[in-house]
């Protein structure tokens, strides 16, 4: 785990940017007002452990990387053939090995 400075709000902002939800989608799609959803960004409100895994879930990460116990960011391969998954694999492998 990295030992900088960990900041929820900050991961859940731009995690939900990448992923091209505005404040008011995600939300929508949380179940919550977008006040909420502001609060959760700012640091000012917290979310249950439900809206957390609804968080992790929408966004496509583990729980474990919103709440900065891992910094491994997941990609979600659903829907990929075996062959595409290698393909993948490979690709990802070539990148390490120019590292």
């Amino acid at each position: 785990m990295n030992n900088d400075v960990y900041d929820f709000g900050l991961r859940l902002k731009t995690l939900r940017i990448d992923k091209g939800f505005s404040q008011v989608a995600f939300a929508d799609k949380l179940g919550v007002a977008k006040s909420v959803v502001a609060g959760y960004e700012s640091g000012e409100k917290h979310p249950s452990f439900n809206n957390l895994r609804r968080c992790a879930i929408i966004l496509g990460c583990t729980s474990d990387y919103l709440l900065g116990l891992d910094d491994k960011v997941t990609l979600d391969i659903t829907g990929l053939t075996q062959e595409q998954i290698e393909s993948v694999k490979s690709v990802i492998s070539e990148f390490r090995k120019s590292k």
